[in-house]
């Protein structure tokens, strides 16, 4: 699947309860030069929801580096401040 299909597929996956599978997908995505940074915010996202504050930073922090976007920046500070 290209990257557009497994961020969509992750998307459906989460919808249906399905989270561990959609970490799955999303960590296939992250390999993808062109969606990784996207897949991680999204990964992110996704670990914040079931509580995985600490392991959701991370995505964060390498998210910004691959494309910078000043709403990651702000979401990260966020997540920091649960993770204490």
């Amino acid at each position: 699947l290209d990257g557009q299909s497994l961020l969509f597929l992750a998307r459906f996956l989460e919808s249906q309860s399905r989270e561990i599978e959609a970490e799955l997908i999303l960590e296939q995505a992250i390999l993808l030069p062109d969606f990784s940074a996207t897949a991680r915010v999204k990964l992110a996202e996704l670990l914040v929801k079931n509580g995985d504050y600490e392991k959701a930073v991370e995505h964060l922090i390498t998210a910004p580096a691959l494309a910078p976007r000043a709403s990651v920046a702000t979401y990260l500070e966020a997540v920091r401040e649960l993770a204490k």
